[in-house]
């Protein structure tokens, strides 16, 4: 069941990646949703170890069940044979990709040198305003990345 909810905006012609429908289990895991993750996580119990893995074998097991046929769309075997090449792995650049639409409520995404150094340059923007440095989400993989948020 889940699977068939999760093709359904590929089938739809909505996206071109699961991952990139918010509104389904899979696009709310990969963008970080706990619930979600959990959900996978039972739905995909033969597999243990951390999210990372469970994240490949679902999406491993996505697009090897939603490839098109004659009457439905889905995905062409060369996207299949793709994924299953990565063995089911989002490069990290999709990761934050998938992950930076939690991230809007930021002024600006980047390290920390990064950051203090926009932060300095474009202070008339903020007045006196403070800003906070937080991490940008929960992908170590990532190195660090941060967001500046006004407070």
């Amino acid at each position: 069941m889940a699977l068939y909810i999760d093709l359904n905006p590929i089938r739809a012609g909505l996206v071109s990646d699961p991952a990139e429908y918010r509104f389904c289990g899979y696009g709310e895991a990969v963008g970080g949703g706990e619930a979600a993750r959990a959900g996978l996580s039972t739905l995909i119990s033969w597999k243990t170890g951390p999210w990372k893995t469970i994240q490949a074998e679902y999406r491993r097991l996505l697009y090897s069940t939603g490839e098109e046929s004659p009457i439905r769309k889905g995905f062409t075997r060369q996207e299949a044979a793709e994924v299953e090449a990565k063995e089911g792995h989002l490069p990290a650049g999709a990761a934050l990709r998938h992950r930076i639409r939690y991230l809007s409520e930021g002024v600006i995404l980047g390290s920390r040198a990064f950051i203090d150094r926009w932060i300095e340059r474009n202070r008339w923007r903020f007045g006196d305003r403070a800003t906070r440095r937080e991490p940008a989400g929960r992908f170590p993989e990532l190195g660090g990345l941060l967001r500046a948020k006004r407070v």
